[in-house]
């Protein structure tokens, strides 16, 4: 499966829709459930534009890792735009095809297209 391609439009319209009230409460819903501890490796599977990752990584911490990978390129460079942490990455990546380790992440999250 090759990368998802999305114009800057397109990317900047999803990035707007991950702000909404729903997709916020959907996202602090979904950190809730998994209960996650500081220090944990975490891996987000379709990270889309990032602010899953980023509020992941700031419950695990400089001792923990956040890994998102999206098949799409544009959507990676996205949230490699805005300022992060040292402890979380993005790269495009195929779901059926991870290049990361088995038992490498404490938690693997994917909450949308998976």
């Amino acid at each position: 499966m090759s990368g998802l391609t999305f114009t800057a439009e397109a990317a900047r319209h999803l990035e707007k829709t991950y702000r909404t009230k729903d997709i916020v409460a959907q996202r602090r819903e979904t950190i809730r459930h998994l209960n996650l501890s500081t220090g944990e490796k975490v891996l987000d599977i379709g990270c889309g534009p990032g602010f899953l990752c980023e509020e992941m990584s700031e419950i695990v911490g400089r001792h923990g890792a956040v890994v998102g990978i999206d098949i799409s390129p544009d959507l990676v460079e996205l949230c490699a735009r805005r300022e992060h942490p040292s402890w979380l990455s993005y790269e495009v990546g195929d779901a059926t095809k991870l290049r990361q380790s088995d038992a490498s992440f404490d938690v693997v999250v994917c909450t949308a297209g998976c």
